[in-house]
């Protein structure tokens, strides 16, 4: 036994030079002898492994080169002697006539192994097969070597044996291969939170946890794989530049991983399994809600950044939605709170430096200090989609009141952000200024006025008024793709107000 155990450690040693000698000249039982020990060997080097593996399995992982190949050479030499032996027993058959005798049992720590069958008989009495009986040393080598298919098809196999097999007097033994199944998965889940693994074996180490019949166990290992991804891809966004670029680049990494996490799911689960999926997505996106806010969400925020972030969402709310993913409606129930304190704020600026202007007003023509202010209030009126805008302009004036353009600029810098942020639950909320606004407006127009002195300054200005609703009206119904009654209620009536100023003969 020593001598077999000095000659396999010895770093030149050759598997079929090593056959060679131990095989010439040698009679029957001498090679029995000699396989005996090398079996007993093996048990010995099986056994090590099994408490190395439990006791030190990272050291194991770093030496799996090393004992692949042994295992590998161990392989070839019994599969040798097996040669060998077949061919002294036709030998022996043949030179000698009368009956040989019996071949001695092969021993091993836990069955006798008869050659006649390839089964083994257990301590206890069980009749098993030798693949059955040498399971737990082979799980505990291929996990050892990270063979993961390779133990997860034996594991399979033993499964299925023994849903056949009571094994009712062999306890240890189906104890045994029980712990080592048990150890397998608790072992495939681990790898499932390693840092950056890629897509690929994240779907092979899942295949194999249900393969194993750890559906659940599957399930629950891949979306903590995906919630530890979404976290780790989070922490190398760094806090600087613009809130709109931080937004654009964590909108991208979190549903980017949602909507790969989404379609993932649906291949590797059943439709069954979906119920697990919402959940864990709805978890992930308070967790982005959270975030969202801190960094969004702030008195230093304008609310045209603040739209900004907002619209970036709803395009991947759309995306999603192709997918059958559809979160907008959860997602915007977790934001609305602070998106309605956000509109309010706005709006309320809006309405304050209306009427500030409405109260500084004098009702008369702009008169521009230069062409450069000529060509802003030119530029401004192009921006804000007003169609042909020198119509307004004579010269160095403009017939348009200085409160009317910024009425109308300030309307519709407030529309153009809303509208980005726009959803059924806020709709209102930013609809009721420029409700209430351009009435009040109006009336202020009518009644501050002098028409007998300037009727067209007076009428210009009011349907300029009126435009104005009309763009507040188109901005919002194709943002919504749908009429927008309150909005075509409240541009009747300021035509029908106008229509009746323009008949009172008290104005006239």
């Amino acid at each position: 036994m020593a001598e077999v155990e000095t000659d396999f450690s010895r770093s030149t040693f050759d598997v079929v030079k090593y056959v060679q000698r131990i095989s010439t000249g040698q009679t029957y039982e001498k090679l029995k002898r000699d396989q005996a020990n090398i079996k007993e060997l093996a048990k010995s080097n099986a056994n090590n492994l099994q408490n190395n593996v439990y006791n030190n399995y990272p050291l194991y992982i770093e030496a799996s080169n090393d004992i692949s190949k042994l295992e590998s050479d161990v392989q070839s030499l019994k599969q040798l002697l097996r040669d060998k032996e077949a061919a002294c027993r036709e030998l022996q058959s043949v030179t000698i006539p009368t009956k040989p005798e019996a071949p001695l049992p092969l021993f091993r720590s836990d069955s006798v192994i008869s050659r006649s069958d390839s089964r083994a008989v257990t301590p206890s009495g069980d009749l098993v097969p030798e693949w059955l009986a040498d399971a737990p040393g082979e799980l505990d080598v291929t996990i050892a070597q990270r063979s993961f298919e390779e133990a997860v098809n034996l594991a399979v196999r033993v499964k299925h044996e023994l849903t056949t097999r009571t094994l009712s007097r062999s306890p240890d033994l189906r104890d045994s291969i029980m712990a080592r199944m048990k150890f397998l998965t608790s072992t495939l889940s681990q790898e499932l939170q390693r840092p950056a693994l890629q897509l690929p074996i994240i779907k092979s180490i899942v295949a194999m946890l249900v393969q194993l019949g750890e559906l659940e166990e599957a399930r629950r290992m891949f979306l903590i794989n995906r919630s530890n991804a979404i976290v780790r891809e989070l922490r190398k966004l760094k806090l600087e530049g613009s809130t709109d670029l931080f937004v654009h680049k964590h909108c991208s990494i979190f549903f980017g991983i949602l909507r790969s996490t989404c379609q993932e799911f649906g291949l590797l689960f059943d439709d069954m399994a979906k119920s697990a999926f919402m959940s864990w997505a709805m978890k992930e996106l308070k967790n982005f809600a959270t975030l969202f806010d801190r960094q969004v969400f702030q008195p230093t925020t304008s609310y045209d950044t603040i739209a900004n972030c907002l619209d970036v969402i709803n395009q991947h709310c759309r995306q999603l939605r192709e997918l059958g993913l559809d979160l907008e409606v959860a997602l915007w129930s977790l934001l609305e709170t602070k998106t309605i304190e956000a509109i309010e704020t706005q709006g309320q600026y809006y309405t304050l430096v209306v009427f500030s202007q409405i109260d500084d007003e004098s009702w008369r023509q702009q008169e521009f200090t230069g062409k450069h202010a000529r060509k802003v209030f030119l530029e401004n009126l192009t921006r804000c989609q007003v169609n042909n805008p020198e119509q307004y302009i004579d010269d160095m004036t403009s017939i348009l009141c200085e409160a009317t353009t910024y009425l109308h600029e300030h309307t519709y810098n407030f529309i153009a952000s809303s509208v980005r942020l726009y959803n059924p639950k806020v709709g209102k909320d930013i609809m009721k200024y420029p409700i209430q606004l351009l009435p009040l407006f109006l009336e202020k127009l009518i009644t501050g006025a002098d028409r007998a002195k300037d009727p067209m300054l007076v009428e210009t200005n009011a349907n300029f008024v009126i435009s104005i609703a009309t763009l507040v009206r188109k901005r919002i119904e194709e943002a919504t793709m749908a009429k927008c009654p309150p909005l075509r209620a409240m541009e009747e009536k300021l035509k029908t107000r106008w229509e009746e100023a323009k008949n009172n003969v008290s104005i006239l």
